[in-house]
């Protein structure tokens, strides 16, 4: 966090950040730790211009935005807003649904409370973050409605469920960092494929005994295959991983109502980072805000169609479906 503390309450946050131009200076602290650096000619002087967000370069003239590069680029909406919006997703445990932060940061549409929330998720995600190693718990599990009458747990007929896959990484039995993804279906291909991605090899990989994991050894990893049981013989070999999963289910439920289908990866990448950084709540907020994200603006459309997220072929149930852009 930049100078000045990290804000414990409404009121420090209120102190902390009064004016759009404190926001500002915010911005430009994270951007610029050891002071500005036009991108142009290097040059180290600049002055504030009268338009809003905008520093030029005393050597050169080049202007630069504070807020170029980040979710907040060319946004029209007050920085306070913005700065309050994060503060709120990261502090509350439960999450922000977009009726919830339409009250109380007093926008008047939902709708703009519902972008707000969405261009936040997608900074939630660093290009550069990096693997999981030592002991990961891997598991996956379908994340929709209940279906009666579906035979089989792993049965994929008639499904109306999308199927997510979770890696927690532990250290002495504690749950550290989580990786999660939508994946279109639960053979070796998209499992391994998964765990190829997000860990490191030679890193150790406990699973339950579904057969598609038992090319981990060969991909370089290795596999600590436990089969559960049933009864009183039953053993939870991913006992962090079913918390993980339980509490994402959980939160879908109880503070979205349900999510609309094509949109569930951003709620997912929400997820990850709050468990991630449920410790660091400065990082939290000034990844948010933009640090080290480069991105250029996103449209209403992009997000609205979610575009730019993974995209999800199955019928949604009833339960789980909602609409983006509705109050519910």
């Amino acid at each position: 966090m930049a100078a000045g503390g990290f804000p414990k309450t409404i009121s420090e946050f209120q102190t902390r950040f009064p004016t759009e131009e404190a926001c500002e200076a915010y911005l430009a602290e994270c951007r610029w730790p050891n002071g500005f650096i036009c991108p142009a000619c290097g040059g180290k002087e600049s002055w504030r211009r009268a338009s809003r967000r905008l520093l030029e370069c005393k050597v050169c003239g080049r202007q630069t935005s504070v807020t170029a590069g980040t979710i907040l680029h060319r946004t029209k909406t007050d920085l306070r807003l913005w700065f309050l919006a994060a503060f709120l997703m990261i502090t509350d445990k439960r999450g922000l649904s977009a009726l919830s932060l339409k009250r109380q940061i007093g926008v008047k549409r939902y709708e703009t409370a519902w972008m707000m929330l969405h261009k936040l998720r997608r900074a939630t995600v660093n290009a550069n973050r990096t693997m999981l190693h030592g002991e990961i718990e891997v598991d996956e599990a379908w994340i929709g409605g209940e279906q009666k009458g579906l035979p089989g747990g792993r049965s994929r007929a008639g499904r109306r469920a999308a199927l997510v896959v979770f890696a927690v990484e532990t250290n002495a039995n504690v749950p550290k960092r989580l990786r999660a993804k939508l994946v279109p279906d639960d053979t070796a291909v998209s499992l391994v494929g998964f765990v190829k991605e997000v860990a490191e090899p030679g890193s150790m990989i406990i699973t339950d005994g579904w057969k598609a994991y038992v090319g981990l050894p060969k991909a370089g990893y290795v596999h600590n295959r436990i089969v559960e049981g049933s009864g009183k013989k039953f053993v939870n070999p991913v006992p962090h991983t079913h918390t993980a999963i339980g509490n994402y289910k959980a939160w879908l439920i109880g503070t979205h109502k349900g999510v609309w289908p094509r949109h569930l990866a951003a709620y997912l990448d929400e997820f990850v980072f709050r468990y991630n950084r449920r410790h660091n709540l400065p990082l939290a907020f000034r990844t948010l805000l933009g640090n080290g994200v480069s991105r250029g603006p996103t449209t209403y459309d992009t997000i609205n169609g979610a575009q730019d997220l993974p995209k999800i072929v199955y019928t949604p149930s009833y339960k789980e479906a909602g609409r983006p852009g509705r109050k519910r």
